[in-house]
């Protein structure tokens, strides 16, 4: 199993990495400023849904906590499938 620290490392440095390939492409082609761009490169939103069911993964706690600690706005989408894992 994947270790929730690393989970979310990667998935900042993928976002991150997403974000800054668009630099350098001309504003009038985007639309996004340089500005924009540079807010982008923090993640504000994360939707944990249309992947399976989240709260099957062992380590969800800790992965929401470290969400939470960065102020990371969350959506999760179960179909409560186990509701004694609340």
């Amino acid at each position: 199993m994947d270790d929730p620290l690393e989970i979310f490392n990667t998935a900042a440095d993928l976002h991150t990495e997403m974000i800054n390939q668009m630099k350098g492409v001309p504003e009038n082609f985007t639309g996004v400023t340089q500005e924009r761009l540079v807010e982008g490169l923090s993640a504000m939103y994360c939707a944990l849904s249309l992947v399976g069911e989240p709260i099957m993964y062992l380590e969800i706690s800790i992965f929401l906590d470290e969400l939470q600690k960065r102020r990371i706005s969350t959506l999760l989408v179960t179909n409560v499938q186990f509701p004694e894992r609340n």
